[in-house]
């Protein structure tokens, strides 16, 4: 089973000096989410039923599991930018 990454690191520095590294825990983005998931499940599920007819809804009723694998894709993902005066690295673990 997948799992949801819990922390981003960052890193901003320039060429020859000493930069910025931060760690940000992604537990509480989660919660954020997660209450505005359950905010907008009876809007979700109002506009599922008004576009059954023309099949729309199916797809509406996909979105949290397909956002849920979106989250999850996110893990061991790097970026690593380096220009010739600063270097930008984000990491999800």
């Amino acid at each position: 089973m997948k799992t949801l990454p819990n922390f981003m690191r960052l890193y901003i520095g320039k060429k020859g000096h000493r930069g910025i590294r931060l760690t940000f825990p992604l537990v509480l983005l989660y919660l954020l989410l997660l209450l505005l998931a359950i905010i907008l499940l009876p809007l979700l599920l109002i506009a599922t039923i008004v576009l059954l007819p023309w099949g729309w809804g199916w797809s509406l009723l996909l979105i949290y599991p397909r956002f849920y694998a979106l989250l999850c894709a996110l893990k061991e993902l790097e970026v690593d930018i380096e220009d010739k005066k600063q270097n930008f690295y984000v990491s999800f673990k």
